[in-house]
């Protein structure tokens, strides 16, 4: 499994989680201070999301799939099962209490310290991403230099004239 399938996937558990805990939060909404806390475990796990998702971003800035991490497979394996465990569970509808338990399960497992790791992992692709976006300034003002230079070399060429041309230039 390569960087980029490991962020793919661990962003899907990360919003799958979310999705349970919001299902949580609608199932036990007659009691707002157990539904505000579903909310807030869904908003965490969102922000996992969305965090998993900008790295994939700034893995794909990258010309390969980032480096082989072979491990993170069984791990992933097993955490979808439980979430699948945990899609079943409230889809049938479940009591407060289970429902907690189901939480502690899934809170307890390798859930988190999988994020961390591939945070980790996908770190030096942050950090080419963020030294490409401070070039970027650099390059627009070298992207300039480098038209102005064709224009002026298109000028001077023999039979150049851009009264033929289709698309003058300005």
């Amino acid at each position: 499994m390569y960087l980029r399938e490991a962020l793919m996937q661990c962003r899907d558990l990360e919003s799958e989680v979310a999705h349970v805990y919001e299902e949580l939060a609608a199932l036990h909404s007659s009691d707002k201070k157990l539904s505000r806390s579903w909310e807030r475990l869904a908003r965490d796990e969102r922000l996992h999301a969305r965090i998993l998702a900008a790295l994939l971003a700034a893995e794909e800035v990258g010309e390969d799939d980032g480096p082989f991490v072979v491990d993170l497979r069984s791990r992933i394996t097993a955490l979808r099962k439980l979430v699948d465990r945990a899609y079943q569970a409230v889809r049938r509808g479940i009591e407060p209490e289970e429902a907690i338990r189901l939480a502690e399960a899934i809170e307890t497992s390798e859930i988190d310290a999988l994020f961390a790791e591939v945070i980790e992992l996908a770190r030096p692709s942050l950090d080419k991403l963020v030294a490409i976006v401070d070039k970027g300034e650099v390059l627009a003002h070298r992207h300039q230099r480098r038209v102005n230079r064709l224009r002026s070399r298109a000028e001077t060429s023999p039979g150049a004239s851009s009264a033929g041309s289709p698309h003058p230039v300005a």
